[in-house]
Parts: C-alpha cells; structure tokens; sequence
C-alpha cells in the first residue's frame, strides 16, 4: 500500500510510538490506515497523536503514496489547515502554507477532472428561477456600530506596496499585485 522510503520509516516510527504510550495531554485521533485508503475506525486502526504529530503525520502520508491517493492525502492536510476550529492548533510557516495550498488546489483539479457538476438544462433551470430573485438584503440598513466597525477595519488595514511601484489594499493585493501583477507580463 506505502512506497517503500524513508517517509513511510518515520511515519511508523512515530505511529509505534504513540501505540504504546498514554498522552496526558491535548491528542487528537488518527487513523493508521486513512479512510480513504480502506482503513476502518475499528480501535486497532485509531492511534492519539499529539496535534504536531498529527500534522506531521499527514504530512508523511502525502509523499507514502501515489496516483489518486496522493490527492487525496494532499486533500485531508489542506482540510486540517482550513477548518476554523483547527487555525489555533496548526500554526504552519507562510511558504509551507503557500505550497500545501498549490498542492490542494492541484489535488482538486485532478480529483474532480472529468465530473461535471451540473447539466445544462439543470444550470438552464437555476438560472431561470434566480431571475428575478431579490437579494434578502436589499433594502437594508446596516447599523451605525456596524458601518463603525468596517470603517476601522478599513482604517487599520496598511497598504502594501507592490513591485510595480503602486501602494495597494491587502485585500486587492493578491487578486491584482504580487505575482498577478500586469507588469510582471511581457
């Protein structure tokens, strides 16, 4: 099932590891074998790592395996880096966290290559009977604590300059500047 290299040595190292210890601490529950791989949640197949453990494990799984399964091993830690209640317990370097997400986007391009979604006459229908549909909340007013609130977010925002000289919002950096820049195009 795993490749035969120094990842999956470690990866058992440390699910021995954790078989024959009690963790007094903060654990999480993993599965030796992943559910998407044909592992079960039978007792002999659920080990408690340490959250870094955890994290490092499906790390490991990542680069144990091949074809499909690599997905969707790159899948599961793109999903333990993005789940909300999880974003205090992985605090993950911005290069690492820039490539895992690179890797999961790939990941999902190769996974769902092939399905579609939806038949044009289904897309036909919804488009149909959203016409006409009035947004619920047009018409509203937000209150002034809230307008309050986005305009200090807004003020406390610093602009960050791009390699193209231009001083600019984060939240439109990404989207326009960086690497998206139109300077960086020849």
């Amino acid at each position: 099932m795993y490749l035969d290299n120094k990842y999956t040595i470690v990866y058992n190292n440390i699910i021995n590891r954790a078989k024959s210890r009690v963790l007094d601490e903060y654990s999480e529950k993993h599965h030796i074998l992943p559910k998407c791989l044909g592992g079960t949640d039978a007792k002999e197949n659920l080990v408690r790592l340490t959250a870094r453990e955890h994290f490092i494990c499906h790390r490991l799984l990542v680069k144990m395996v091949e074809g499909k399964s690599k997905y969707q091993m790159i899948k599961a830690v793109d999903m333990m880096m993005t789940r909300s209640n999880c974003q205090d317990r992985y605090r993950v370097p911005s290069r690492l966290y820039d490539n895992l997400k690179k890797e999961a986007a790939l990941a999902m391009s190769v996974l769902t290559k092939g399905i579609k979604k939806h038949s044009d006459t289904t897309r036909q229908k919804m488009s149909s009977a959203a016409k006409g549909r009035v947004s619920p909340f047009k018409g509203k007013k937000m209150s002034s604590s809230g307008r309050q609130k986005v305009s200090d977010a807004a003020k406390n925002r610093v602009a960050l300059t791009c390699h193209c000289g231009k001083s600019v919002d984060p939240l439109n950096f990404r989207r326009w500047h960086g690497s998206n820049c139109k300077s960086l195009i020849c």
